[in-house]
């Protein structure tokens, strides 16, 4: 490969969001910054809070995607949390080093196996063997000694379970670090009523917009968190509630997303333009009652397809392409006939995400289709 193994992971992470509960809106990011080129080399064993903000949704953001690595993160117990998070404070050590380099072999496959993991929930049967010190290292096994915050890798090739168990582990450490009961008390903090009161308005409206609902029955509740985005959630006692990211900054919802307790089950879904341009036109004028002073530069449908011309999952994205360099984005599920997902976001940073999935898509078996609607 090309580019440095670290460095690509790194940038593979920072397109994924996990959307963590109780408003713990963070970017976790796994920090495998610098996987060893060389025995010599090392990465920063975490980053702090502070610095994670900056990479947490540009503009106030959240791709949303399934939730596998949201799931597996929640499962964890809170006593594992709790000394995950224990021991990387502790440690005499700033940095994480590794016995070996990894082999390009071994590189490739992580590559492989970290899209594998955001993409699919593809995860480990086993986690990483967590040792004190090296003299209690199982022979030939893969380790990481918190002491030292090493990890010792056997001289063999690794295996793809062991490349994930690498993956999982940091994923679980900096979840660990980022949502420990010691960090959260002093990182959420609460706003004003005038703030909150605007911000439930506005999901409110765009609810009534979007979903056509009425919402006076809606009970809500908002946090918010040091990056400055605020999470509400909305439902009654029905099987279908709603979540929103209202941005502090800018004084606005910045993603809404509908969430449903009853699967739609489907069955095969062939592609029809036609109707996709459709829909695509109706949600323009959707987009339009949300903000009359937004100016829509060009409209796309983007969908996946498998071998046998199958819509994956059954869901479209509408990208609307504004005069200003941001971008709607609709994800829109053609089984249940109505939006999962809205966000906002600068349009050639959710261009670059797709245009780097689409290399592995193929791999699989999967092409990405666009089509250009018209704008009226």
């Amino acid at each position: 490969m090309k580019e440095n193994m670290d460095m690509f992971i790194r940038k593979k992470i920072q397109q994924e969001q996990i959307k963590v509960p109780d408003s713990y809106f963070k970017k976790v990011n796994l920090t495998l910054q610098n996987l060893p080129e060389k025995t010599t080399k090392y990465h920063l064993k975490y980053v702090a809070a502070v610095a994670i903000s900056s990479c947490l949704l540009i503009s106030g953001t959240v791709y949303a995607a399934v939730n596998y690595i949201e799931q597996r993160m929640l499962s964890i117990d809170e006593n594992e949390k709790k000394k995950m998070a224990d021991y990387t404070r502790n440690s005499v050590k700033d940095i994480d080093t590794y016995s070996r380099e990894l082999t390009e072999d071994e590189k490739e496959r992580m590559e492989m196996l970290l899209y594998d993991y955001q993409v699919y929930g593809k995860f480990p049967e086993n986690g990483l063997e967590i040792v004190d010190d090296e003299k209690m290292i199982t022979a030939d096994t893969l380790a990481f000694i918190t002491e030292d915050s090493m990890f010792v890798l056997p001289e063999r090739a690794l295996t793809d379970e062991e490349l994930l168990q690498i993956i999982d582990f940091y994923y679980k450490r900096d979840y660990s670090l980022m949502t420990s009961k010691e960090d959260l008390s002093c990182e959420v903090f609460s706003v004003d009523d005038a703030v909150e009161e605007n911000a439930v308005e506005q999901m409110k409206t765009m609810l009534h917009v979007i979903y056509q609902i009425e919402t006076d029955s809606l009970e809500t509740s908002l946090e918010t968190d040091i990056n400055g985005v605020c999470r509400i959630e909305a439902g009654d006692s029905g099987q279908v509630s709603y979540r929103a990211l209202y941005d502090l900054d800018s004084g606005r919802i910045v993603e809404i997303e509908c969430i449903s307790s009853v699967d739609v089950i489907s069955e095969k879904i062939k592609p029809d333009n036609e109707n996709f341009a459709k829909v695509g036109e109706e949600l323009a004028e959707t987009i339009n009652r949300l903000d009359s002073n937004v100016i829509i530069r060009e409209i796309y449908c983007d969908y996946n397809v498998t071998e046998d011309e199958i819509l994956t999952r059954g869901t479209v994205n509408y990208i609307y392409r504004l005069e200003d360099g941001g971008c709607y984005v609709v994800k829109y599920n053609i089984a249940a006939d109505e939006v999962t997902d809205l966000f906002i976001v600068p349009y050639q940073e959710y261009q670059q995400t797709i245009d780097n999935n689409a290399t592995k898509q193929a791999e699989r078996g999967i092409q990405r289709i666009r089509i250009s609607i018209n704008v009226k």
